[in-house]
């Protein structure tokens, strides 16, 4: 059993990261096929936590398999690493698709998206947990939010990042598990809603620029080339239960 629990996540993981080609730039048109992979984890989840059949032979078995009374609670530090990488990479020289500014917008916009359907749905559904501690466990908010800061270095940086972000966040989807936190079907459609809302949050990124009026700022000159300065500072925290950081951007 545990080894098909790893064969699902390894699957979940390369299919979640399937991408043809690397473009040069940061792609922001909406193409249908985009919406595959993210729609149909999002579908299956909320199909297997619907199902009685997949509640008791699937949920409650994966439970059974890696589910203990270990909290995990590096799950609610490790849920971010992806999105300060996205942000901090480029930062420290590795080669980025958009500058900065766009990295931020990208992250924040992502996270209001998945937050603005995760919680709502949470009460909506009013899931059980498999601890029992209260009614809203599906979907996982904290692997949308690994998944979503996955897909955005995976857009950003390209697959070999990408597929390093995809680790954490499978790893932050294990671990919620084994915290008896969430069933299978929460964390495979988190994973989905994760997807959707970096590459939602991509689409609108040229109408938040136009808004913004980043492009006028700048002359016309795209974030990614622009020779205008900007300072990030990331400032780490840690308490006895959880382990986090604060980003700020000056502009």
């Amino acid at each position: 059993m545990k080894t098909a629990i790893l064969l699902l996540l390894a699957s979940l993981l390369a299919v979640a990261n399937v991408k043809a080609q690397r473009p040069d730039t940061l792609a922001t048109r909406v193409e249908a096929r985009q919406f595959i992979v993210p729609v149909a984890l999002t579908a299956a989840g909320s199909l297997g936590s619907a199902s009685h059949w997949w509640r008791q032979h699937i949920d409650s078995e994966v439970d059974h398999a890696i589910g203990s009374h270990r909290s995990w609670r590096i799950a609610e530090g490790a849920e971010w690493l992806p999105y300060a990488a996205q942000i901090g990479l480029g930062a420290i020289g590795v080669e980025a698709r958009c500058g900065i500014v766009d990295r931020t917008l990208l992250s924040v916009t992502s996270f209001v998206i998945l937050e603005a359907i995760t919680q709502p749905v949470k009460r909506v559904v009013g899931r059980r947990r498999p601890d029992g501690s209260d009614n809203r466990s599906f979907p996982s908010g904290h692997t949308a939010t690994a998944f979503a800061g996955a897909e955005l270095m995976r857009l950003t940086y390209g697959n070999a990042w990408g597929a390093a972000g995809y680790t954490v966040a499978a790893g932050v989807a294990a671990m919620r598990m084994a915290g008896r936190h969430h069933w299978l079907s929460d964390c495979i459609a988190g994973a989905g809603i994760g997807i959707l809302s970096a590459r939602a949050a991509t689409w609108l990124l040229p109408l938040e620029r136009r808004l913004l009026r980043l492009d006028r700022r700048q002359g016309g000159a795209s974030a990614s080339t622009t020779s205008r300065s900007y300072e990030l500072a990331v400032v780490p925290a840690a308490s006895p239960r959880a382990v986090g950081c604060t980003i700020l951007l000056t502009l």
